[in-house]
């Protein structure tokens, strides 16, 4: 589920971007499900009349136990799997809750006009932030 949609076309309307709030709901037959929300950055491109996905990247914020849910269970996000590892490092470092992230946003601030580009992370000594 993408919700909360923040879409900005380019002034030649040939691409755009995109910022989305998203919900999952993720299971593995014999084990229980999973809760879990995060956000989209995703980008956008127009070719011959339409619209096609560039880059697509979803920054997991929280999981939970579907039973348990969010009072009760915090489940820490998992790294690169072992079974099928990544071709790549990857593009950014970060921790899902516990711990906090707030991926940058493709946008000026609405009011202000500033880059949100760069905006201050609370600290994490887990990844090295200061």
């Amino acid at each position: 589920m993408m919700l909360q949609a923040v879409i900005t076309v380019a002034d030649d309307s040939m691409s755009a971007k995109a910022r989305w709030q998203g919900m999952v709901m993720l299971a593995q037959p014999g084990q229980n499900g999973i809760w879990g929300v995060g956000v989209y950055e995703n980008e956008y491109v127009k070719q011959k009349g339409v619209w096609r996905i560039a880059k697509l990247h979803f920054y997991v914020t929280a999981e939970t136990d579907y039973d348990a849910g969010w009072l009760k269970s915090a489940i820490a996000m998992e790294g690169p799997s072992a079974l099928f590892p990544p071709d790549r490092p990857p593009t950014e470092v970060y921790r899902s809750f516990p711990g906090v992230y707030i991926p940058p946003f493709d946008y000026k601030h609405p009011v202000t006009g500033q880059s949100l580009a760069d905006i201050p992370q609370p600290p994490d000594d887990v990844v090295g932030r200061k």
